[in-house]
């Protein structure tokens, strides 16, 4: 399948595997020729249809729980690389934080197993009537060990980094209409985002989501000072301009090659439990930094059609239906079948 191939080409934590412009080409040619966002009608969202804009949403705020998360599988954030980049870093706020003397310091520099001394050292520091019992001494260095090893990355301050908006490939889903467009009351907007061509933001930032049975894992994508793994996210968006893609917003892009793949952090947000499958979703997705003071918002082309709920409020038709003529769209109303579980499309303008 396509977008496993997708995945691997930009996601993986290989570098061997990793190919950021292949991964661009192959999502493009499969890309939807049309994509669907189910909206509640309220002033906010006819506003934004008025505008030609979508909002950019942080993750955190969705209703589901699991909406990019990840976890560490095994509590080895401190390693080799980590500690000698803080020594290279800080070395005076790092000998303080941890009480290590010159000598030790010096020692770790050195070591070959920079990890291992470190905790050797600061369980001897911390337990100096352990140095002639080796038995209570490992006890010590493995309790402090645990301790230090719990650091863990803060997965609502990787949230607030991510800024997403939602879409889907089908217009007729009964829970889709039932969840984002208020019980069928909202309407649903159709965009032909594929027409704009390969260049464009959209189009590049715009991803499948991946179902899964897992919850993401990154460990494997913390940094070893024995690899070396080229910009991902500069090549993959080779032809656009990344300086300021909206108002406010910073994207994040490193000018040299990274220790990591520095496009997983986009995958947190697309990796989501495959109980919502039927949502066929696509996502705009922003690893970035926020300085908006207003919500952050997208344009966007002209919609081609625009469908409305099978319980929509008849002022809120014609307010719909007003905007339509102004823009030259087709306007669809959905309605339930008498005989079975479906939604059907008859167009009203």
């Amino acid at each position: 399948m396509w977008k496993d191939e997708f995945v691997e080409l930009l996601f993986s934590n290989d570098p061997a595997k990793i190919d950021a412009t292949e991964a661009a080409k192959l999502k493009f040619e499969n890309f939807p020729q049309f994509l669907y966002q189910y909206r509640p009608f309220n002033d906010k969202s006819v506003k934004s249809l008025e505008d030609n804009t979508v909002f950019l949403s942080d993750p955190s705020e969705f209703n589901d729980p699991y909406d990019s998360v990840f976890i560490l599988a095994e509590p080895f954030y401190v390693n080799d690389y980590i500690i000698e980049k803080s020594m290279e870093d800080n070395p005076d706020g790092f000998q303080k934080a941890h009480g290590l003397s010159n000598k030790q310091m010096l020692k770790i520099k050195r070591s070959k197993h920079p990890v291992k001394d470190f905790f050797k050292f600061v369980a001897k520091n911390q337990c100096p009537e352990c140095k002639n019992d080796a038995k209570k001494l490992r006890e010590v260095r493995k309790d402090i060990e645990q301790k230090i090893r719990k650091v863990t990355p803060d997965v609502d301050t990787l949230k607030g980094y991510l800024l997403v908006s939602c879409f889907s490939e089908y217009c007729n889903s009964i829970l889709m209409w039932s969840h984002y467009a208020k019980e069928h009351t909202g309407f649903c907007v159709k965009y032909d985002f594929k027409s704009i061509g390969y260049d464009s933001h959209l189009t590049r930032f715009l991803f499948p989501i991946h179902y899964s049975k897992k919850i993401f894992h990154i460990d494997d994508y913390f940094p070893d000072k024995h690899s070396q793994t080229k910009n991902v996210l500069s090549e993959y968006m080779d032809g656009i301009d990344l300086s300021k893609i909206i108002d406010g917003i910073q994207l994040g892009v490193l000018e040299e090659n990274s220790l990591n793949n520095n496009m997983f952090q986009v995958f947190c947000a697309l990796n989501k439990y495959e109980g919502w499958g039927y949502e066929y979703e696509w996502r705009y997705v922003l690893y970035c930094k926020n300085e908006a003071e207003s919500a952050p918002i997208i344009k966007v082309p002209n919609p081609t059609t625009i469908y409305l709920g099978a319980k929509a409020d008849e002022d809120d038709k014609n307010s719909i239906l007003k905007i339509a003529r102004e823009k030259n769209i087709d306007v669809y109303q959905m309605e339930m079948n008498s005989s079975k579980f479906a939604l059907e499309e008859k167009k009203i303008n």
